[in-house]
């Protein structure tokens, strides 16, 4: 597949696993869209290939085995360079989120050092917003 053909091809996939729409020439005539789903609520942009560092993946792949099937696994990463903090997720894992599923409104937990955690984001008519507003208040 050639590389434009795979972009595309990616485009399309998040567009359907998240029942959102591609954007077809985005960043060009784009008709005022942002990003390369159209989905309502949310500014998805679509990247493959090699421009994902290969230490976020296995950082993400990490907590990914760690996760108990009733956690959402959720990479969190602060750049030097910038105020706001980064979370990453798999596509499978942001959709469970999207959709109301795991991770939100258990009980606060005790961590390995004997204090008990914050405990997690409201239930929120959309989850995703309420983990990005947590991720926002943390930041300092």
């Amino acid at each position: 597949m050639s590389p434009d053909k795979t972009w595309k091809a990616v485009e399309r996939r998040v567009a359907k696993r998240t029942g959102g729409i591609r954007i077809a020439l985005s960043g060009r005539n784009n008709m005022g869209k942002k990003g390369d789903v159209d989905l309502i609520g949310y500014a998805i942009e679509a990247k493959s290939g090699r421009q994902v560092p290969k230490t976020v993946i296995a950082w993400l792949q990490t907590i990914r085995e760690l996760a108990t099937p009733e956690e959402i696994p959720i990479l969190v990463m602060q750049p030097k360079h910038l105020k706001e903090m980064i979370a990453v997720m798999t596509l499978t894992d942001f959709v469970k989120v999207r959709d109301g599923g795991g991770g939100f409104g258990e009980p606060q937990r005790k961590s390995g050092a004997g204090r008990e955690t914050s405990p997690p984001p409201a239930a929120d008519a959309n989850p995703a917003a309420a983990l990005m507003r947590g991720l926002r208040e943390a930041t300092p």
